[in-house]
């Protein structure tokens, strides 16, 4: 961002193991508020039940699957 300074759009996308995962505090300021609004979230938890899910997408959800995490234990 520092080498386009006529910078006038971003996105930000803000990816979670799930939607009960609270970020900042629970009553935030209004312009806090307002930027949170703006972010795109995106639960992994919501993604891996979807059920043609293109494969690099399946990726990210790789480690939030219980199939995954109970053999990531006995590594």
């Amino acid at each position: 961002m520092q080498r386009h300074p006529k910078l006038e759009h971003l996105e930000v996308v803000v990816i979670t193991p799930h939607h009960r995962l609270r970020l900042g505090p629970a009553n935030p300021p209004r312009l806090l508020r307002a930027v949170l609004e703006q972010m795109h979230w995106i639960s992994l938890e919501n993604l891996c039940q979807q059920l043609d899910l293109d494969p690099l997408l399946n990726l990210l959800t790789l480690p939030i699957r219980p199939a995954f995490r109970s053999t990531a234990r006995i590594n």
